[in-house]
């Protein structure tokens, strides 16, 4: 093969290069994930353990040493803290970096954390209640709505949000949805001291007689050819009418008397309230939404915007959707404004070298600022680093110190040129390059560092 043929290999082979970057680029662009920050890993799980009417120091004796012990019997676990109250354990555990690099490996350690907590349970002391463990604090809720009702009382609310919460889980992307502020319904049962002392009758009986109600028990079995078939009585409490009603057997002939004859039976809300929320002065309910770990955040937000448009027919007149936060918006600006940067960047290098270098030298500056944003965009995506507010800055402050390091290699070589036009141009730019590239790696690190400082 001629040294014409392998000169043209190797260009055609440089701008094969070229071409598959800029694409591959491109590519990336659309395929990385977007977010207002960066993720991070809460390697962090509170244990909560209920322990009603015990003192402070029985809690710990009893209770936060078993979940304590269990939990040190773990390798990957690197420190343990607790905090023991009146009828309340409360144990943190840490977990080391070393066994959760990334979030499918920490769930891994959250399981055996579960299964260790729930081998301890049977040594905790009767009356303590079942240890809930709580390692759910990573999500942020990527788009967060108010719902308010004119008119409307707090259970049709509660019930339009929860419909569109179990609606809005179904969209591609939503990891899981929550409300806020949701008022809990109970019934309360207010028993009068001077009913009990005339129908002589124990406040303890009626809450034995509460207890028993709507308990799911098999009463027997009937053989059916080969098949035994259990018998489970139906419920005698299906309604709030049916509870007062309920027959209470009182005094020592068991007289049989109604709930209601000897209590006050209330339908309300607990209270008092753990979380109440307002917006504009009305009466709301939080809507949350989360995206998926990884996930576009963006292609989120504008999937749940077209899925409450579609439901917007079924939602009653009087109650609204209040957007408080949407971050695919701010993420779609952030993101905006780095490609606005970028354009920016490239034009006004490619004036100034224009006016001061020459065309070409500005063409080639402006290009290589494209190229190098593309092969980072593909690196970023290999990587599984988003788009996100730290990223995309840093993208911004690599653009000016690519226009600084691609004008002083640009300078260095036409003023060598100038000097010796008849040396080979390789050759030169192969020597500015060696010459110039640690002088510039240092004090752009130097930049760098006192930037971050």
């Amino acid at each position: 093969m001629s040294i014409a043929n392998v000169t043209i290999a190797k260009r055609t082979s440089v701008w094969v290069l070229i071409a598959l970057t800029l694409i591959g680029g491109y590519i990336s662009y659309l395929k990385l994930g977007r977010f207002e920050d960066p993720e991070f890993v809460i390697r962090q799980a509170v244990i909560v353990t209920p322990y009603p009417g015990a003192t402070a120091q029985e809690v710990s004796d009893e209770v936060t040493d078993v979940v304590e012990g269990a939990l040190q019997s773990l390798q990957e676990v690197k420190e343990i803290t607790s905090v023991s109250k009146q009828g309340m354990s409360e144990v943190t555990v840490e977990i080391k970096r070393t066994f959760s690099k990334n979030e499918a490996e920490l769930q891994q350690v959250w399981d055996k954390v579960r299964r260790k907590i729930g081998d301890s349970e049977r040594s905790l002391p009767p009356g303590a209640g079942a240890p809930i463990v709580n390692d759910d604090f990573a999500d942020v809720y990527a788009q967060f709505y108010a719902v308010t009702g004119r008119g409307h009382s707090d259970k049709q609310l509660q019930d339009y949000v929860d419909s569109l919460r179990r609606e809005l889980a179904l969209v591609p992307g939503v990891s899981k949805t929550a409300t806020l502020a949701e008022k809990n319904e109970v019934v309360y049962v207010e028993i009068s001291s001077d009913r009990l002392a005339q129908f002589g009758v124990s406040a303890e009986k009626i809450y034995s007689v509460l207890e028993r109600q709507n308990l799911v028990s098999t009463a027997g079995s009937l053989n059916a050819n080969t098949m035994r078939v259990a018998i489970t009585p139906v419920s005698s409490v299906n309604s709030f009418k049916q509870l007062e009603n309920l027959q209470v057997a009182i005094g020592e002939n068991n007289t049989i008397m109604k709930l209601s004859d000897i209590a006050t039976v209330i339908r309300g809300y607990e209270e008092p309230y753990s979380v109440l929320m307002r917006y504009n002065g009305k009466r709301a309910i939080g809507l949350g939404i989360s995206n998926v770990a990884g996930g576009n955040v963006v292609e989120m937000g504008d999937a749940v915007k077209a899925r409450i448009a579609e439901l917007e027919s079924q939602r009653p007149h009087g109650i609204e959707l209040h957007e408080v936060s949407i971050q695919s918006d701010s993420v779609r600006e952030s993101v905006s404004e780095f490609i606005n940067n970028l354009i920016a960047a490239v034009v006004i290098v490619f004036v100034v070298l224009l006016l001061f270098m020459g065309v070409r030298t500005g063409l080639v500056i402006g290009f290589v600022l494209v190229l190098t944003v593309a092969g980072t965009l593909i690196v970023m995506l290999i990587d599984d680093i988003a788009m996100q507010r730290i990223s995309l800055g840093a993208l911004i402050i690599a653009l000016g110190m690519l226009v600084d390091n691609a004008i002083v290699v640009t300078d260095g070589v036409l003023s060598r040129m100038q000097k010796n036009p008849t040396a080979d141009r390789k050759k030169i730019v192969d020597d500015i390059v060696n010459e110039t590239k640690w002088p510039l790696l240092g004090g752009q690190s130097l930049v760098y560092v006192l930037s971050v400082l």
